[in-house]
């Protein structure tokens, strides 16, 4: 059996992959609290995992999946009802400092693409998520997901088409003017990353 591994080892992980997932964990349950929990029980499960990654990116790829199991298991909770949903900006900024890494929320609240996300179907979203956010390739958000990268391109597809319908319905039920070509603008690198990122 092999040695359990070192807390410095964990704690190399959590600078570099902590914000990740913390990320994808936020973006699953959209409650700061669950969040945190679920970065550290992922992080608590690596100090005891005596699996051998073959590099840097099986690592991310093995936290990202036990995040989102652990995600699913807190959808599943009867208590997980109870939960307030984070909303405040403010509360995201403060819930993200606990990182040394860089900020893992920079950019994301408030944005109206990270809102259209999160009303997303948990699988959909959770694959576009690791690819547009994350920046994933299909191949390494398949891994994370463990199902097949043609699965991937038809779920990133399926994300794509609904982020893009929704955000062109926000633009056309807003006032006109600013907003709505700030979400329009929002749609079209929905789009144009897809195009660019799938190939």
């Amino acid at each position: 059996m092999r040695a359990r591994r070192n807390e410095e080892f964990v704690e190399r992980a959590l600078d570099e992959f902590g914000g990740q997932v913390y990320r994808l964990a936020l973006g699953q349950t959209r409650s700061d609290a669950d969040a945190q929990d679920v970065v550290q029980d992922a992080f608590i499960a690596l100090l005891g995992c005596p699996k051998r990654f073959r590099d840097r990116e099986h690592l991310r790829a093995w936290l990202l999946r036990v995040a989102l199991n652990r995600c699913r298991e807190l959808a599943r909770s009867a208590w997980r009802r109870c939960v307030q949903t984070v909303g405040d900006p403010c509360l995201l900024d403060a819930a993200s400092a606990g990182f040394r890494n860089e900020d893992p929320l920079e950019g994301l609240a408030g944005n109206p693409v990270w809102e259209a996300l999160g009303r997303l179907p948990e699988k959909l979203r959770a694959a576009a998520q690791l690819h547009y956010v994350e920046g994933l390739s299909c191949k390494e958000v398949a891994d994370a997901l463990g199902v097949p990268a043609t699965t991937v391109r038809t779920r990133l597809y399926r994300a794509r088409a609904a982020l893009r319908a929704e955000l062109a319905g926000e633009a056309d039920a807003g006032a006109s003017g600013r907003p709505g070509d700030v979400r329009a603008a929002g749609a079209e690198d929905v789009e144009r990353r897809g195009a660019t990122h799938e190939t």
